[in-house]
């Protein structure tokens, strides 16, 4: 009963979020359909499918997730696994069968995802796998996880079209909050909830 998902992708402005949320349809959501839902360990769906969609095609596609919102209580856990997963895929040639992540379009994005992680790395953010070029022909970055990324970071307010996600403790309201307070939110969004889930 309610909404079960919530998709935002693309870009759009702060004030979309604003005017959407004060809708009649929205305000009228009932209050115990926003609590987030719970994820318990080992999260294997949610892992598998969560490297999938970031890193195929090296997070070169408009609808690549950016950030993930995990439950506070998961978060730390979840994290890590999802890194290791992440640090395990095989970068090479698409012409390789045994290739799970293929390189990047053009040099410009070796030099833009460089320039991402320098930043986020100066402000505080925590890397937990990857953030480097691969040394081998080609235009190949590792796949890379980021926790703790503050606000005033790009990789907060920027769509990184590549191999670089970051994973953040929220419930549901924090989530859209976060989404509503971006100075632009390039980003693709995510909600989940259930009635029985924990704030």
């Amino acid at each position: 009963f309610g909404w079960r998902k919530i998709f935002f992708t693309s870009m759009f402005q702060p004030q979309f979020l604003s005017s959407m949320m004060s809708t009649p349809a929205w305000r009228a959501r009932p209050k115990e359909s926003f609590r987030s839902k719970e994820v318990k360990p080992p999260f294997d769906f949610s892992l598998k499918n969560s490297v999938v969609a970031k890193y195929r095609n090296a997070g070169q596609i408009c609808a690549s997730p950016i950030r993930f919102y995990v439950h506070r209580r998961h978060c730390a856990a979840w994290s890590k696994a999802f890194a290791e997963a992440a640090g395990a895929l095989r970068l090479g040639p698409g012409l390789d069968a045994q290739t799970q992540m293929g390189p990047l379009s053009h040099a410009r994005r070796i030099d833009a995802m460089e320039q991402l992680v320098a930043d986020a790395l100066d402000q505080g953010a925590r890397l937990l796998c990857g953030g480097r070029r691969l040394a081998r022909p080609g235009y190949f970055f590792q796949a890379t996880v980021f926790v703790d990324v503050p606000h005033s970071c790009s990789l907060a307010r920027t769509e990184p079209f590549g191999p670089i996600a970051t994973t953040m403790r929220a419930c549901a309201d924090e989530a859209v909050n976060e989404l509503e307070a971006s100075v632009l939110a390039a980003l693709q969004g995510e909600v989940t909830y259930e009635i029985s889930g924990d704030t």
